[in-house]
C-alpha cells in the first residue's frame, strides 16, 4: 500500500486530441447527469462535488489536458479547496516564522551569556507542523469517496480507453 500524499496525482493518455478530449468535458459539464460541477479554462479543467454536498475537507480535481503523439495526456491533481489550501500553507508559514523568531530570541540570549531557552520554540513549532499535516492527512481520508467521485466523472467526461501513464 502506497503511503498518503498530500496532493494525490495521476497521468493519463486518451486517443482522442486534445480538441475533442476538451470538447468531451464540455458536454459532459453541460449534460444533465453530471454527478458534478465545473469550469474549462484554456486547456485547464476544474472538477469540483456540487455545492450542496460539499463541507470542509472536500476536495476538488485539477485537469491539465496537454496534446501527445497519442491523442491527449491528461494530468490530475486532486487537492483541497483554494481556501482550504491557503489556510494549511499560512499555518505552515506562521509555525515557520515562529521557528526562526524563536531561534534569533534563542541566540539573542545565548549572546548575552544567558540560557537559551527560547530553543524550546523549535520542538514545539515541530509538534505543531506534524499536527497540522496529520489532519490535512485525515481531511484527505474523510474526502476519500468524494475523490473516487470525482474521478468517476473524470473517466465519464472521457468516455474513452484510456493507457495509464
Amino acid at each position: 500500500m502506497a503511503p498518503p500524499r498530500m496532493r494525490p496525482r495521476f497521468e493519463l493518455i486518451v486517443s482522442t486530441p486534445l480538441g475533442t478530449t476538451l470538447d468531451g468535458f464540455r458536454q459532459y459539464l453541460n449534460g444533465a447527469s453530471a454527478g458534478c460541477t465545473g469550469s474549462i479554462t484554456g486547456c485547464h479543467v476544474r472538477l469540483r462535488v456540487p455545492e450542496a454536498r460539499r463541507h470542509t475537507w472536500t476536495p476538488q480535481l485539477d485537469v491539465e489536458v496537454e496534446p501527445h503523439e497519442e491523442g491527449a495526456l491528461v494530468r490530475g491533481l486532486f487537492g483541497p479547496d483554494p481556501g482550504i489550501w491557503t489556510f494549511i500553507v499560512a499555518l505552515y508559514a506562521i509555525i515557520g516564522f515562529s521557528v526562526l523568531g524563536g531561534l534569533i530570541f534563542a541566540f539573542s540570549q545565548w549572546a548575552l551569556g544567558q540560557a537559551p531557552t527560547a530553543l524550546w520554540s523549535v520542538p514545539v513549532a515541530l509538534v505543531l507542523a506534524c499536527i497540522v499535516y496529520v489532519v490535512a492527512l485525515v481531511g484527505q481520508g474523510l474526502s476519500q469517496a468524494q475523490m473516487v467521485e470525482l474521478r468517476t466523472c473524470l473517466d465519464e467526461a472521457l468516455r474513452r480507453d484510456e493507457v495509464p501513464g
